[in-house]
């Protein structure tokens, strides 16, 4: 059995009615910043350090090493997500990533002579497309002009670096839900001091990462009953096609992609949300 229809058989399952969706979320970021051995922050400082030393070797290090920082920092939000930006190229090696991008350039203009990486990030929201094109701008200058840059453009690269890191950060750890849960029926329970509401089954979504086994981030999805205990559960890895709907909306709370994740087209939601500590 494949992913959608496991997906499709714990809605089924939980009895969830599109129309009429209550969900609670818990808002967290995370972000392994381990990944390389010089980290983007550092080639920043490198870049800084090389500008102040005005001269042309300087400007040319300085120079390197802001397209260094750019690099390495979206490589650490590929990985930080699961995907591999060797293997990224190869758009078979992860199937929601074309979806995701052919649906953004429908909607918007996608900017061309840059990596498929930075289009992606570009349609997921991670990086600004005003920020996608002046790192375009700087990657021409320092891979087609063999010519030694003016300080005011190696400025600017380190600009640029430090913007595209700061704006991304903000994304991944002020937006991002770590984990949801969502039902349709819900009830309430009262004890001596409190009242209790409950789900009578719900599904919980769980952004998964294992900071000892580098590499296993997933999504778990699970049916819950009433006492959220799980009846079901399914394992949402990079190379499966709903992954990247559970992706949006852990990153921008994008319900709209909640029935798509799932593997239903076409559903109108409405959803209730309520930002809980769970």
């Amino acid at each position: 059995m494949d992913v959608k229809t496991k997906l499709r058989k714990i809605i089924e399952m939980c009895n969830i009615r599109w129309e009429n969706i209550i969900s609670e979320i818990e808002v967290c970021g995370w972000w392994n910043s381990t990944i390389f051995d010089i980290t983007p922050d550092e080639f920043i400082n490198f870049a800084k350090e090389d500008y102040k030393a005005d001269n042309r070797k300087a400007l040319i290090n300085a120079l390197s090493n802001s397209k260094r920082a750019i690099d390495s920092h979206a490589d650490s939000i590929l990985y930080n997500y699961g995907y591999k930006p060797k293997r990224i190229e190869r758009l078979s090696n992860y199937p929601g990533i074309k979806t995701i991008i052919d649906e953004y350039k429908k909607e918007s203009e996608l900017l061309s002579g840059i990596p498929l990486k930075f289009k992606f990030l570009q349609s997921i929201g991670i990086a600004p497309q005003s920020v996608i094109y002046r790192i375009r701008k700087l990657r021409n200058l320092l891979e087609h002009e063999y010519k030694l840059p003016e300080k005011q453009e190696v400025l600017e690269s380190i600009e640029i670096a430090e913007m595209f890191i700061k704006s991304s950060r903000h994304s991944m750890f002020e937006l991002s839900i770590g984990r949801f849960i969502f039902g349709t029926k819900i009830y309430t329970e009262k004890n001596n001091r409190f009242i209790l509401r409950r789900f009578k089954k719900s599904i919980e979504v769980d952004f998964k990462y294992n900071e000892e086994k580098y590499g296993d981030i997933h999504f778990n999805i699970s049916a819950l009953d009433s006492a959220y205990n799980t009846i079901s559960k399914v394992e949402v890895y990079p190379k499966d096609d709903q992954y990247i709907y559970f992706l949006l909306i852990h990153l921008h709370q994008e319900w709209n992609y909640l029935p798509l994740a799932f593997g239903y087209d076409n559903k109108i939601i409405n959803l209730n949300v309520r930002e809980e500590s769970m």
